[in-house]
């Protein structure tokens, strides 16, 4: 895991001794991974770990985002769902959405999946059922969304 200024200096660099599928910086300066051992980690700014929250089947891909209320929304690219763990890991949410990279819960509540495979994006209600989905044009694979 590497970051690193524009002009190429490196600000942060950390190798955990696993796959890292997914990192995010947060704006309050932590970074929330997803690895290959099947948890999600925060690191603080000093690069201290803050928690780490178990994760299911994190063999192929996932991608997560921190929400306000501590949990964290995970797409499970090859389990094809999407889940919302506490901070335990217990399973607060689930949903079904076939290779589901990086959720993101939305205002309402509901939640944006992109879907590279299934070249769309979709929206799920509360229940997990689809309210909304776009197709994407040509090759384009929508990996990563957000709606503002």
């Amino acid at each position: 895991m590497l970051e690193v200024t524009r002009d190429g200096k490196t600000v942060f660099s950390r190798s955990p001794g696993q796959r890292i599928y997914s990192a995010t910086k947060l704006r309050n300066g932590h970074i929330v991974y997803v690895h290959s051992n099947n948890a999600v980690v925060e690191l603080d700014e000093a690069g201290k770990e803050v928690r780490s929250v178990p994760c299911p089947n994190t063999s192929i891909w996932a991608g997560v985002e921190p929400l306000p209320n501590g949990h964290l929304l995970v797409g499970l690219y090859g389990s094809n769902k999407v889940v919302e763990l506490d901070a335990t890991g217990k399973q607060q949410w689930e949903a079904t959405a076939m290779t589901a990279t990086y959720p993101v819960r939305l205002r309402n509540g509901h939640t944006l999946v992109p879907s590279p495979n299934a070249n769309r994006v979709i929206e799920l209600d509360r229940t997990g059922k689809e309210v909304w989905s776009a197709k994407s044009e040509g090759a384009a694979r929508p990996f990563r969304v957000r709606r503002y």
